[in-house]
């Protein structure tokens, strides 16, 4: 498939099953006793928001450092991710990096709080994300009501209006990877009393492990389109 088709058909997915499944009790042993950083973010108004309710802790990241890699990029540096002194501790998770082609790119263990929810935001069209990166969530410990929503771009008018919107929500299962779509604003939303916990990775379309991987999940999806 060529990479401008499949974009332009991922950009429409809001959730894609990638047809995957790792042992999310393995997953969780490996991370049980990690500490974990606030997430910060550079938008003033979403600072609390952030700092209250989204923590992780990276296995790999721009500098090699656990907790410096937790805020959105101005811009992605041309040299290559890498690996903290936790990755070695996390050989079942740098072996599921590995197998999506997602050894190189930016990975966080991250939490969202009890009661937590964040902000509506697209991290192409707000963070200026390259669109060929895509985020990736593989739940680790997923609470009961958990949810991931997306909305299209041009309801975020609506939004602000306080008017009604259509969102596009899904419960992920843990252990499962999943495509979360970064292109149009997409939330979480916690009402349990627990945390979520889950592997948050990127995949590049111009990867050709990922792009195999993507290309099957596509043509196996009978979901809808936003």
């Amino acid at each position: 498939m060529i990479n401008n088709i499949m974009l332009e058909i991922l950009q429409k997915i809001p959730h894609l099953d990638l047809g995957i499944t790792y042992d999310p009790k393995k997953m969780l042993e490996e991370v049980k006793n990690f500490d974990y950083a606030n997430y910060q973010t550079s938008y003033a108004q979403t600072k609390e928001l952030y700092e209250k309710n989204w923590s992780g802790a990276s296995l790999v990241s721009i500098d090699g450092s656990v907790f410096g890699d937790m805020s959105e990029l101005k811009e992605y540096p041309n040299t290559m991710p890498k690996e903290t002194e936790l990755a070695k501790h996390c050989p079942y998770l740098m072996q599921i990096l590995h197998d999506i082609g997602s050894s190189n790119e930016r990975s966080r263990i991250m939490r969202i709080a009890p009661k937590g929810k964040l902000d509506w935001h697209s991290h192409v069209l707000h963070h200026k994300q390259n669109p060929k990166r895509l985020v990736v969530q593989i739940p680790i410990v997923v609470p009961e009501g958990f949810t991931y929503s997306v909305m299209h771009a041009k309801d975020l008018s609506s939004l602000k209006k306080g008017q009604a919107f259509r969102t596009y929500d899904k419960e992920y299962e843990e252990g499962k990877v999943y495509v979360f779509n970064s292109f149009h604003p997409h939330n979480v939303f916690n009402p349990s009393n627990n945390y979520r916990i889950a592997l948050m990775t990127y995949m590049h379309i111009d990867n050709t492990v990922s792009k195999q991987i993507l290309e099957e999940a596509i043509k196996k999806y009978k979901g809808p389109l936003i």
